[in-house]
């Protein structure tokens, strides 16, 4: 049972982390029209967990995993629902992504190591193979679904309202909720 719940919570924070990828490339691009903004999100959102994940996972020993996962999902909601802010305001502008998309990497790379201490305690030892399959396939299966969902609903809204940046704020919310 625990492990069911934890793995709901993970499968959604983890296709809102996948569908966050691609709403923020695509409100960059729709921003600058240069590629290289999205490349500049990108390792805004990677460094973080290149330098604090191995700091990240000593911790994720030391203290409350489940608290870490608490902290980091729930700092990566704040900032995406203050990015979702600034787009309904219509006051974002590039730096604003590439500040949050820093931050919200350094939350996930704290967030990722107290997953890895936390989930083998949910299940029983001989149930590792398949929670491992499991926990794989999150990741793994969300790549087209966080992204596609996050699309649709930028296309969608902006075919009904006229405006796309309207379905990135709706997106960003939806995804603030998978957090």
């Amino acid at each position: 049972r625990n492990y069911r719940i934890y793995y709901l919570g993970l499968v959604a924070s983890v296709m809102s982390h996948q569908g966050m990828m691609a709403a923020q490339g695509w409100l960059v691009f729709d921003i600058t029209g240069q590629p290289l903004t999205l490349g500049l999100v990108g390792a805004a959102q990677a460094i973080p967990g290149l330098v604090f994940n191995l700091v990240a996972g000593a911790l994720a020993d030391r203290f409350d995993p489940r608290r870490m996962i608490l902290v980091g999902e729930g700092a990566a909601a704040v900032l995406i629902s203050i990015l979702a802010a600034l787009v309904f305001a219509d006051a974002v502008e590039v730096w604003h992504i590439v500040v949050i998309a820093f931050l919200i990497g350094i939350a996930t790379s704290f967030d990722q190591p107290a997953r890895r201490v936390v989930w083998p305690s949910l299940i029983p030892r001989s149930e590792f193979l398949a929670g491992t399959a499991l926990n794989q396939g999150a990741w793994n299966g969300t790549r087209v679904i966080g992204p596609g969902l996050s699309m649709g609903i930028i296309a969608l809204v902006g075919a009904i309202t006229g405006d796309d940046r309207l379905g990135a704020a709706i997106s960003f919310m939806v995804i603030a909720a998978g957090f």
